[in-house]
């Protein structure tokens, strides 16, 4: 990391990033080059690594993409503004991000999906919810294993 007076290492302080997020943009492969959407997620910390959830429609570019070659970065960023200076030069952005990549696996019990949109459900809202297996039966929903992470903030 070039600016490592930016950097953020402590796994904690790197969970309060990810948890002020409601926004996960990925990218990924495809037929037709690279591909970035942004995501609403959920995320977990399972023994050493941040595992992110996102639910979509079972098919489409991204899905096509994640199944033919299923790894993708990621970004997401929070507490954005702009620090105004006396002139051009000292205007800086004050920001927290993270980055990374990682493996992509598709979930496909329903009782994994429910757990899994339940997941995203808590991120974005707090709350716990019940979902109907006919809807859930036709969503796919997927988790990014993360196996490089990388945290910086700009106060």
């Amino acid at each position: 990391m070039r600016r490592s007076d930016r950097e953020v290492s402590n796994t904690y302080e790197i969970e309060e990033i990810i948890r002020s997020c409601r926004v996960c943009r990925i990218a990924m492969n495809t037929v037709d080059g690279i591909y970035i959407i942004p995501m609403n997620f959920g995320y977990a910390y399972e023994g050493e690594s941040f595992v992110f959830y996102f639910h979509g429609a079972c098919g489409g570019r991204k899905i096509d993409a994640l199944k033919r070659f299923p790894y993708a970065a990621f970004e997401m960023d929070c507490q954005c503004s702009l620090s105004e200076g006396s002139s051009p030069c000292s205007y800086s952005f004050l920001y927290k991000s993270i980055t990374g990549s990682g493996k992509v696996e598709f979930i496909k019990k329903i009782e994994d999906k429910k757990a899994a949109l339940n997941i995203i459900m808590k991120h974005q809202t707090g709350k716990n919810f019940k979902f109907d297996e006919k809807i859930v039966s036709k969503t796919a929903v997927f988790r990014l294993v993360a196996e490089k992470i990388s945290a910086k903030e700009n106060k």
